[in-house]
């Protein structure tokens, strides 16, 4: 039994606070839970005692078999003398299981605090990315290092937004100019661990002010800036909206209203309307063939006020007025009229349960 309230984060669970969409990384202390250890709090206090921390972000790499945590904690550096105060940032590999720093590494150095990195996105490796403010370029310069060998991988132009675990979204000064005479951008996906691309877009219509793009996911709620699409895809929202399998650069297509992505498979639950409208149909879609696979037709989720808990292992878990339905996609059938939990996510190869459980994934 973990308890609930917690969330995917690479090879572990994690407890957030504040905002919760799903990311890669979190910022400041957090609490984990290590599968075959338990519960452990990531304390940047804890891991570098004796440092006045100013900021730590934190991010998962390694291996199923060896899960590491890597990290990025910066710390004030007092005067001394006739030297002023630095902001020093270093790059830390963790083992969660002795809660002990394995390896450190000098990243960035800045005259302030604000001279921080961002973004942290680690991998199923020991590669991680991460982006910061450069006085040489406005939108700041993105780096990838070996966190356990402390070498700097490759070094890009730009910031990094709605990133999976292997890799980001790249956005950059692109090729052309708008009316203002302001520049264009263009958003490139790029594996971590190559610095190669695996996706581009660019934005050249000046007509449509093409400096405000957007990079995230639709839900409900409305559009989620910096955002994969259940860490799994990304949507880019711009002259022409564009969906990608964030790990391979596959085109996909997904819903415009997405309410829930198949860890499992290539699922996606939605709905085409937009926000605003009361009442939709849900539509389950194979996002890599494009094809229909189930629906639910709007007046019956308008009776049902049917809301989706979870898309898993090709099932579609439902809240409506009174049950908890469960419907198998293959054959559009209900499996389950009231099941008493759902799952959350999949870490691992377990699958972790909105009861606390975790256990065994199983299609």
């Amino acid at each position: 039994m973990v308890g609930t309230g917690y969330s995917e984060f690479g090879n572990f669970l994690i407890k957030r606070s504040g905002f919760t969409d799903i990311k890669p990384s979190i910022d400041g202390e957090a609490d984990l839970y290590v599968i075959g250890k338990g519960k452990v709090v990531l304390s940047a206090k804890a891991l570098l005692p004796g440092k006045a921390v100013s900021a730590q972000s934190y991010t998962s790499i390694g291996s199923m078999e060896k899960p590491l945590i890597a990290g990025i904690v910066q710390y004030r550096q007092p005067a001394s003398g006739l030297d002023p105060e630095k902001y020093v940032s270093v790059l830390l590999v963790i083992d969660p299981a002795t809660s002990s720093v394995l390896k450190e590494t000098e990243v960035l150095r800045d005259d302030t605090e604000f001279g921080v990195a961002k973004n942290l996105t680690g991998s199923n490796g020991n590669v991680v990315s991460f982006y910061f403010n450069a006085p040489q370029n406005d939108d700041g310069i993105t780096r990838a290092y070996d966190a356990m060998s402390g070498k700097m991988l490759w070094e890009r132009p730009g910031f990094t937004t709605a990133s999976v675990t292997g890799a980001v979204a790249l956005q950059s000064v692109g090729p052309g100019f708008n009316s203002g005479g302001d520049p264009c951008y263009k958003a490139t996906g790029v594996d971590i661990a190559t610095g190669k691309d695996l996706w581009n877009v660019n934005y050249i219509d000046v007509a449509r002010g093409c400096s405000n793009i957007n990079i995230g996911w639709t839900s409900k709620g409305g559009m989620t800036v910096g955002r994969a699409v259940g860490m799994k895809y990304v949507h880019v929202s711009g002259e022409q909206d564009s969906n990608f399998n964030a790990l391979t650069g596959a085109a996909v297509t997904l819903p415009d209203q997405v309410a829930s992505v198949d860890p499992l498979s290539s699922l996606v639950a939605g709905s085409p309307a937009h926000a605003y409208i009361d009442s939709a149909p849900l539509i389950v879609t194979d996002a890599a063939s494009g094809d229909e696979k189930f629906t639910l037709d709007a007046e019956r989720v308008k009776q049902l006020n049917a809301q989706v808990e979870a898309l898993h292992g090709g099932k579609l878990y439902l809240k409506t007025t009174d049950q908890h339905p469960v419907v198998d996609i293959a054959t559009g059938k209900t499996i389950e009229d009231n099941a008493k939990r759902y799952p959350i996510c999949v870490v691992r190869q377990r699958t972790y349960w909105s009861d606390g459980m975790l256990e065994p994934t199983t299609k």
